[in-house]
């Protein structure tokens, strides 16, 4: 019989104090509110708790926390870039998995194999994805 690793309520607190940073970045890409990603994370960070124990490693729990807070952050995004500067607006402006790849992939939160996992696709996908990324805010970085 196999036997699960309990999680603590204060080693989940520790995993999430220790990458908040990242993941707050991450839900401010994604929504382009600050507000709306802070709400995002509080809310999924509140709603894993009780699920987090499935998770065997921190890498898995950190992965579970992303793919939430993706979904949550995909239903906040307001649209709205207000008055974002060219380079952030065009980002908002770029659809999905597009978004998430690149947000994931500057931000240093998993090595490349993990984001192509988390977005379901190969990592040849995941290549032209960052590289069309790329070449689009590199525009948005020379016209403004």
């Amino acid at each position: 019989m196999e036997q699960r690793a309990t999680v603590t309520g204060l080693e989940l607190a520790e995993l999430i104090d220790e990458k908040i940073e990242p993941l707050y970045r991450f839900a401010l890409l994604l929504t382009g509110d600050p507000a709306a990603a802070q709400q995002a994370l509080i809310d999924v960070c509140t709603a894993c708790a009780p699920q987090i124990e499935a998770y065997r490693d921190a890498a898995n729990r950190v992965a579970f926390i992303v793919a939430k807070l993706r979904a949550r952050c995909l239903i906040a995004s307001p649209g709205n870039t207000g008055s974002s500067p060219a380079i952030a607006r065009q980002f908002q402006s770029m659809g999905e998995p597009e978004r998430s790849a690149l947000a994931l992939f500057y931000l240093g939160i998993f090595p490349a194999q993990e984001i192509a996992a988390l977005l379901h696709m190969s990592l040849e996908d995941l290549s032209g994805i960052l590289e069309r990324g790329r070449e689009h805010l590199r525009a948005a970085a020379i016209t403004s």
